[in-house]
């Protein structure tokens, strides 16, 4: 499993989710107790970046947990045939629950100006765009990357919050850094049991007009072990998509 918690807190906070991981997450989940594991550690995780001790938080993981139930009552309503791995499958649509009710209250929270010390207010989608730099609107005019601009209204002080939409294709541009780069891939030669096959790759971005043509190698096809269907892997260039560009920490069980 892997723990992300966005670009707003970098890498500072790697071995403290870690730590969580292996001493709140993975112990429960190796005796196969995940709905256990993930309420601990979720709760765990929200008091770390939140400051707040569990206590403060009842009422908000009341809410989440809600949330998981409701999530795991229609796995249950699923005829048994289609339940298979029943344990594992609920503890992650608890997970997927709580990853997402947890983001959105760290997102939502409150938050106090760094200089005054006054409550901000968050700006709605209009009036933010005053303060975001060109590569950041058409960021959100693509919908790669959502931008919250937080204003004080005692000091005039403005923070901007970075948020990546965890299902956009777009990915981050070499040259203008901005998450605006599309990849598209094409099969010029398509691989046989005996031969490798090629393929072209090309990246063009949304905001600097970037623009990059390559070509990669298409790995020979493999006769499966279990039957005689095939499959090929694509190798070359990769990217990553779909993971935050703040830091995070991941286990195995």
């Amino acid at each position: 499993m892997r723990i992300e918690v966005g670009a707003g807190y970098g890498n500072s906070l790697d071995a403290v989710i870690e730590g969580i991981i292996q001493e709140f997450f993975l112990p429960e989940f190796k005796r196969e107790k995940y709905s256990r594991g993930i309420y601990h550690g979720t709760r765990e995780v929200i008091s770390r970046l939140t400051g707040k001790r569990p206590e403060d938080q009842r009422s908000f993981l009341l809410k989440i947990q809600e949330t998981a139930s409701m999530w795991y009552g229609a796995f249950l309503d699923l005829p048994p045939e289609a339940r298979v791995g029943g344990g594992v499958v609920g503890g992650l649509l608890s997970l997927f629950s709580m990853i997402f009710g947890g983001r959105h209250y760290l997102r939502y929270r409150k938050r106090y100006c760094p200089n005054c010390h006054a409550e901000m207010s968050r700006l709605d989608e209009i009036a933010d765009d005053r303060y975001l730099n060109d590569g950041e609107r058409k960021e959100e005019s693509i919908n790669s990357v959502d931008y919250d601009v937080w204003h004080c209204p005692a000091c005039g002080t403005q923070t901007i919050d970075a948020y990546n939409n965890w299902f956009s294709s777009y990915k981050k541009c070499p040259q203008c850094q901005r998450r605006t780069m599309m990849v598209n891939r094409t099969t010029i030669e398509s691989p046989t049991y005996t031969s490798t096959g090629t393929g072209r790759e090309i990246r063009n971005c949304k905001h600097c007009a970037y623009h990059h043509e390559s070509t990669y190698t298409i790995p020979r096809l493999e006769k499966s072990n279990n039957s005689n269907s095939s499959s090929s892997n694509s190798s070359g260039s990769s990217f990553g998509g779909g993971r935050s560009s703040g830091g995070g920490a991941s286990g195995s069980w």
